[in-house]
């Protein structure tokens, strides 16, 4: 895995992980036969500290037990359920065969996958699988369901894990990580069960973690819900519509991420986050606008100009041309008389008023179709069946056309295809989206192509925190978000909060509606604001403790720091793996405190708390205060050691008193601020001088050691 700034634990010593494989003798094959006790069984185990995974090589179970025996996980199972309202559970096709298979190469890289294979039973065979993958301190579990018989099948879902938690001590948590996948991309979604469900027992320090990774073809969440004094989990693959499966065919569930092994939880949620990363996703993702400019789906290219205009001074330098542009017919021309009918002129007049111009799009829909890979309804319109070789290629030489009109990015919108369509195509809703998005890249070559926003934020810390909680992670493994929408109409100003949680957004944001002269001055600084990478310390649905680096210009014990939002509770930096030796600090009333560093106590307000290895030396710190510390930026910020002389460029973001923090036996000697030499005073552990917003401030300062 890739190092990170962020990653402040020691690299997890998983190949010390003990894998026991208990040796597999022929396995039979009786349906009905139950199976012995877990101590007689043939299993695969894997230890880790004090917990143990075992998979049973016959049936397929699996559980997670304390090495005294206490469970966490009594039995796993898996379960698949047709359309007709039958459960279908491996288990009961009874004893199978298990055996172990090599991974040489994979997303993950190389591992081991141990399965467990059903004997046939009532038309259908499972297989049951775990997999390990080397240096990553996860597991994946997958099933898969054959059609054995002579007949369709159909499937409405497949639960590839199903069971209790238990065990855990009286302060357990549970936290989420709620997100859903389209196309390529995750964004948040607060409405569905979680991605990601975390059980934490501080006591012991252990933190069991199950996700999902989608793979595009089901809707995949992770429902945990609360029973006396357990949880209940289940993966879900919801399939909609249902689909067929085809005598002779397999269907293989997405798979379940475990994680037993990570106690901290911000860490099982970085290892979550890069395993997601490791998946394919298009290069041009990188190239996602950040913000752009748009208005309702039905509102004409007039519309769109004057959106423009009202947002002209925030520096937002993308408008997309929203949805219901096109013909009802689903040619491609602009539906007069909102639009023109050369939508080449659009794309022109969004240019000329300096933005790049975006198109909204449905790949699914034609007006030109073949009769054997599209489907025409009585609603006089023609979809594509996305699965289909020749539908395919026809589709993108003409979705071509689009970046030739002079569009820069191109975002997709959620396909009003017909469930029948679909079923006539034997594709779910899940399946054809991630199809058209892929349409859609090969057309547009390497221009970006993104989801349309799919939630409205309302201005309010709670939202934005758990929009920016589920998705800041996403950037640090070269991931980026899909949009949510902000309307602007009616809105004075910002609070300095809810613009901090609202830099901390892992995607892009739509921003629509008039608004004022102050908040695009707001939206200004985001917009031009160096890169926040950002990490919530807390996994739950609205994070209040997180952990910044601030800037991409200096290095990076210069440049982290914490941020409590309002109600955030009392903070143990030693419990998320900070050094006991770290310098904290905050500016007040124009003094640099230093604070000791454990615990943080629970704070009603903003607060922003710098961090850093105790210098043997001078400390830039910069300015100490929300948003400040987020918008400033620096160049040429350097220590000589030979000189004893800290130098550098303010080069804007905020205004007021930089700090430069003293280590016990540190005197200034001289200082020079854009050139000039100057008086400046050393304070009890600082020293601090005047910058100013409206222009770079050059400082050069010269010290000695006692």
């Amino acid at each position: 895995m890739k190092k990170h700034w962020l990653t402040r634990m020691k690299p997890w010593a998983w190949l010390v992980a003990l894998i026991v494989v208990s040796p597999l003798v022929s396995l039979g094959t009786a349906v009905g036969e139950d199976p012995l006790p877990w101590a007689l069984r043939d299993t695969y185990k894997v230890n880790y500290g004090d917990y143990t995974f075992s998979f049973a090589g016959d049936w397929g179970e699996w559980k997670i037990e304390h090495i005294e025996g206490n469970a966490v996980i009594e039995t796993a199972q898996a379960r698949i359920i047709l359309a007709d309202g039958r459960s279908l559970y491996p288990f009961d096709a009874g004893k199978g065969s298990g055996g172990a298979t090599r991974i040489t190469e994979s997303d993950f890289g190389t591992g081991i996958t141990y399965s467990v294979v059903s004997p046939n039973y009532n038309g259908v065979q499972f297989t049951q699988s775990v997999s390990l993958h080397r240096g990553n301190p996860f597991l994946l579990l997958r099933v898969a369901m054959t059609n054995m018989g002579d007949a369709p099948i159909e499937i409405a879902e497949i639960n590839p894990a199903m069971f209790s938690v238990s065990g855990l001590g009286l302060r357990s948590t549970h936290g989420m990580r709620h997100m859903r996948a389209r196309g390529p991309y995750l964004g948040p979604d607060m409405g569905m069960s979680p991605f990601l469900g975390l059980f934490t027992d501080p006591d012991v320090n252990f933190t069991l973690a199950v996700g999902t990774l989608p793979l595009g073809r089901s809707e995949s969440t992770t429902e945990v819900s609360r029973q006396d004094t357990s949880w209940q989990v289940t993966a879900r693959n919801v399939y909609r519509p249902t689909i067929q499966l085809e005598p002779g065919d397999t269907i293989e569930s997405d798979p379940v991420w475990i994680s037993f092994s990570i106690p901290r939880p911000s860490d099982v949620d970085m290892y979550y986050t890069y395993a997601h990363s490791q998946l394919p996703r298009p290069e041009s993702m990188a190239r996602a606008p950040r913000h752009w400019i748009s208005v309702p789906a039905g509102s004409t290219a007039d519309d769109l100009y004057r959106a423009v205009d009202h947002w002209a001074r925030s520096g937002i330098r993308h408008a997309l041309v929203p949805a219901l542009w096109q013909d009802a017919s689903g040619a491609l021309e602009g539906a007069r008389p909102a639009y023109p009918r050369q939508m080449s002129n659009v794309a022109s007049s969004l240019r000329g008023k300096g933005v790049a111009p975006g198109l909204t799009i449905d790949p699914l829909l034609t007006d030109e179709g073949d009769p054997s890979w599209s489907v025409s309804t009585d609603e006089g319109q023609t979809w594509i069946n996305p699965s289909h070789r020749a539908a395919r290629s026809a589709a993108v030489d003409r979705l071509q056309e689009l970046a030739a009109w002079g569009f820069e990015f191109f975002a997709v919108e959620a396909s009003l295809i017909p469930d029948d369509v679909l079923r006539t195509f034997n594709l779910t809703r899940k399946e054809a989206d991630a199809l058209a998005f892929e349409i859609m890249a090969d057309a547009a070559g390497d221009l970006p192509v993104v989801p349309t926003a799919a939630l409205d934020i309302r201005p309010d810390l709670t939202a934005w925190l758990n929009v920016s909680g589920a998705t800041s992670r996403l950037r640090e493994y070269g991931m980026v978000a899909g949009p949510v929408r902000f309307d602007a109409t009616g809105i004075d100003r910002f609070d300095d909060a809810l613009l901090t949680a609202m830099m901390f957004y892992g995607g892009s944001i739509e921003f629509k509606g008039v608004p004022s002269s102050g908040l695009v001055s707001q939206i200004a600084r985001i917009i031009s604001a160096p890169h926040v990478a950002a990490r919530p310390l807390s996994i739950e649905q609205t994070p209040r403790q997180w952990q910044v680096h601030y800037s991409e210009t200096a290095t990076a014990p210069e440049r982290q720091g914490i941020v409590l939002f309002p109600d955030a509770p009392a903070l143990d930096l030693a419990s998320h793996g900070f050094d006991a030796g770290m310098m904290v600090w905050r500016a007040e009333e124009g003094e640099l405190l230093q604070i000791g560093s454990n615990p943080l106590p629970a704070t009603d307000t903003l607060t922003f708390l710098g961090m850093a290895s105790a210098p043997s030396h001078p400390l830039f710190v910069g300015l100490p205060t929300l948003p400040d510390a987020l918008f400033q930026s620096y160049q040429d910020l350097q220590w000589d050691a030979d000189t004893k002389t800290l130098s550098g460029r303010y080069t804007g973001g905020g205004s007021g008193h930089a700090f430069v923090a003293l280590p016990p036996g540190w005197q200034l000697e001289s200082a020079q601020i854009n050139e000039r030499r100057v008086r400046l005073d050393s304070q009890d552990g600082y020293v601090a001088f005047e910058v100013s917003e409206s222009g770079p401030t050059r400082f050069t300062l010269v010290f000695s050691r006692g």
